[in-house]
């Protein structure tokens, strides 16, 4: 969702720039960018930051328009798109929740949320796509997970969770008191997410080090984790002859080797296009850095 909020990012930015020039108190031909308390302001008063503020909003608007036309033949059906749209309606939990989402997500238009939503499966259908046509070799398995083993160990465990850190002392006061799981998340307004994974080492803090817990056993993160969880373990995935976490490291460096072909091809396409803005010749990919080569989906890619 990060990369679909910068795709509306700069749609919004482009939109308020041409809004300014096309105001109802403003000639669209017109030298006066701004007032401030009825004193006009003009591009000279402005300058040569002016300028550059349009050059780049331009170049947002057309990165998102010509990586929207490169994936655009990917087929994606409408019903996954609702789907998906109803999945995340039922996750917000009201109306007036989903409206603020959309304003923040979409301005306020469930339609342009909808084709924003759309246009991140198309790429990601591509993008799946390509890694059928990759392969990783147990020698390379192996190094990435010998690197750190609990990077990509997994458990699985039922989980709550919390709102605010002082729950996690209201539920433990609880379990001690020998109340289940479902009754601790019904006394704080939550609910019990079955199946859940963590990876051993993340984000998320754990009071215990997995490795050493054992099936059964309810965990707690940290009071300075980012994030406040209660987990019951059902199961743990540990060593890369374990199914599940050669499987789960074995999507993710595929997906890491597709993701960095589709933006080198993006990339290039990008570099076909003749642009030109204010009658200078303009190019959305720098040439040779680090940066250009993460970027060119951005806009597009839903994390």
């Amino acid at each position: 969702m990060k990369k679909l909020v910068s795709l509306a990012l700069c749609g919004a930015l482009v939109f308020s720039l041409a809004g300014c020039a096309s105001g109802e108190k403003m000639e669209s031909n017109s030298s006066v960018v701004a007032t401030v308390n009825g004193e006009n302001i003009t591009r000279e008063d402005v300058g040569a930051d002016f300028v550059t503020m349009e050059k780049e909003a331009i170049l947002s608007y057309l990165n998102t328009k010509l990586v929207s036309e490169f994936f655009a033949d990917v087929e994606v059906p409408d019903e996954e798109v609702q789907l998906q749209m109803d999945l995340i309606k039922t996750q917000l939990g009201s109306e007036e929740q989903w409206n603020l989402y959309l304003m923040y997500y979409g301005g306020g238009s469930e339609e342009a949320f909808k084709e924003m939503v759309r246009e991140s499966y198309r790429t990601e259908k591509y993008i799946s796509e390509k890694m059928k046509t990759l392969t990783i070799s147990d020698e390379k398995l192996a190094e990435t997970y010998n690197k750190n083993p609990n990077q990509y160990n997994i458990a699985l465990m039922d989980a709550i969770f919390f709102g605010e850190v002082g729950q996690i002392d209201i539920a433990k006061e609880k379990l001690n008191n020998g109340e289940s799981m479902e009754d601790i998340a019904a006394f704080l307004g939550t609910e019990v997410y079955p199946d859940r994974n963590t990876y051993f080492e993340s984000d998320i803090i754990w009071e215990v080090d997995l490795n050493t817990a054992k099936v059964g056993d309810i965990v707690f993160t940290t009071t300075d984790s980012g994030s406040y969880v209660m987990g019951k373990i059902k199961e743990l995935n540990i060593g890369l002859d374990n199914p599940t976490v050669k499987k789960d490291l074995m999507d993710s460096m595929l997906y890491e080797e597709a993701y960095a072909l589709v933006d080198a091809e993006v990339g290039e396409y990008l570099k076909k296009q003749n642009i030109m803005i204010f009658g200078e010749e303009a190019s959305l990919v720098e040439e040779e850095t680090a940066a250009s080569s993460s970027e060119t989906l951005t806009g597009a890619v839903g994390e």
